[in-house]
């Protein structure tokens, strides 16, 4: 209820603040498990994906315990789906995530780890690769562009949704890693096409 009453409310903030526009909203997954994941470029990006599916589900994400000492923050990002999460830890944080999609939920993730600084599309980690064989998810990719790739107040920020990725579209061994990372990499291909497209 309290997510229904919140979304209203940060989408007009965000559409007079950091305008948006939505490309591809027919591609959007109704899977019940679902990865949800982006290029990251901002603090904003959460909730750019968010607003992409309409506020129609929540999108669950991992977030630093840190996050949450704030106890404003920790109401925000919980309203939208953040669960804390150790980061030195990361067997446990994978074990969340896929419980997460396990339970019917989407599970928003940013392959990269890390917010990119020069804007530039970082190298994805094996976490993405390993969550959605471990759950059977299938994987929704959503580019994020910008001017320069910097989200700025008042500069349109873009969504576009790529194709849905099926599971059993892409095989490999998960007992290898660098298998593991050639399917991450995979995973990121369509994000890396729409941003070189967009920068044309």
């Amino acid at each position: 209820r309290r997510y229904k009453f919140v979304y209203p409310v940060v989408w007009l903030f965000m559409r007079i603040f950091f305008p948006f526009k939505i490309i591809g909203k027919e591609k959007l997954s109704s899977s019940d498990h679902l990865i949800v994941y982006s290029n990251h470029i901002s603090l904003l990006d959460p909730i750019f994906l968010v607003i992409a599916f309409g506020g129609k589900r929540p999108i669950y994400y991992m977030a630093k315990q840190e996050l949450f000492e704030n106890k404003f923050l920790g109401w925000l990002i919980k309203k939208f789906g953040a669960f804390p999460v150790n980061r030195s830890d990361g067997g446990m944080a994978l074990k969340s995530a896929i419980e997460v999609i396990n339970d019917k939920k989407a599970m928003g993730i940013f392959p990269e780890g890390t917010r990119s600084k020069t804007g530039k599309l970082g190298r994805a980690k094996t976490g993405i690769a390993y969550i959605m064989s471990k759950s059977g998810a299938n994987a929704q990719p959503i580019a994020i562009i910008s001017k320069n790739q910097k989200v700025r107040i008042f500069r349109k920020t873009t969504m576009v949704v790529c194709d849905e990725i099926d599971r059993s579209e892409i095989t490999y061994d998960d007992s290898d890693r660098s298998s593991l990372r050639a399917f991450s990499s995979r995973l990121m291909q369509p994000i890396a096409d729409v941003i070189e497209k967009y920068k044309k």
